[in-house]
């Protein structure tokens, strides 16, 4: 094992069982969300403690990702990766020291064949309200607002996970909140959905440079980057299918974020 390199065509089963890994992190998010529609809720009621999952979880199958990936980009082609094994350290934020590189980026950067950052098109969430969420114009790679936004929500997974949120010393995110800085429905949603651009665009980028066959097989389902998703897990109702209201997040034929509004 050694430095990150690219990932080749050989490694694809490797990197086929960490997108699954990846899948089942985000499809708990999506149980969460799910749980949350069950009811029309507001204020202080248990549904409220969900907001806090949904976004530390959000964050977490981001960070898992950028392990494995980590891991698999050091190992030699036939080498077994088991995801979630590795040791992510800590190096997940994408701002480094002295505004340079983080290990993150430079790791991911390697992998993709230097696809990425560059090729990242994120839609931060501007304004927002209950489910309703209003998105930028897309960030492209290491914007600074996107890059501050990241590394501040991963923050506040180890906030979350600590519960130590009132050691927050700024509020990035936008909030309707009443106080201005609480993990609502709102701003849960918004980690969520910046948290899966991340990882769906990042998976295409290493599957592009990588020249893998079917690489859509490895993609994020597409539904999920739409707002409403397919019916699931036994949920059929049209309402509780809707994981925010607002744009879609997919990709045109151009390999950009779409900008078509979900009622």
């Amino acid at each position: 094992m050694g430095h990150s390199q690219k990932i080749e065509a050989g490694q694809r089963e490797e990197f086929a069982a960490i997108c699954s890994d990846t899948r089942r992190g985000f499809e708990e998010v999506i149980d969460l969300l799910l749980i949350h529609n069950e009811k029309q809720v507001s204020g202080l009621q248990p549904r409220a403690t969900l907001n806090r999952l949904v976004a530390m979880l959000s964050v977490a199958a981001w960070e898992r990702l950028v392990s494995d990936i980590g891991a698999l980009s050091r190992y030699e082609a036939g080498d077994m990766v088991e995801p979630g094994m590795s040791r992510s350290q800590g190096f997940n934020k994408l701002g480094g020291k002295g505004g340079g590189r983080s290990k993150a980026v430079s790791t991911l950067a390697a992998a993709s064949d230097g696809r990425l950052p560059d090729a990242w098109r994120i839609r931060l969430m501007a304004s927002g309200s209950g489910k309703s969420l209003r998105f930028e114009p897309p960030l492209e790679g290491l914007d600074s607002e996107a890059v501050e936004t990241v590394d501040w929500w991963i923050e506040v997974r180890h906030k979350v996970a600590h519960r130590a949120i009132p050691q927050l010393d700024d509020w990035v995110q936008p909030t309707d909140a009443a106080d201005g800085q609480t993990v609502n429905t709102t701003t849960a949603r918004s980690a969520f959905t910046l948290f899966l651009q991340l990882a769906d665009q990042t998976i295409r980028a290493i599957a592009e440079s990588a020249e893998f066959d079917d690489p859509q097989e490895l993609w994020l389902p597409e539904d999920w980057l739409t707002g409403r998703i397919s019916p699931r897990r036994g949920v059929t109702n049209p309402d509780e299918l809707v994981l925010w209201k607002g744009a879609a997040l997919g990709h045109d034929s151009n390999g950009f974020t779409a900008s078509l509004d979900v009622g």
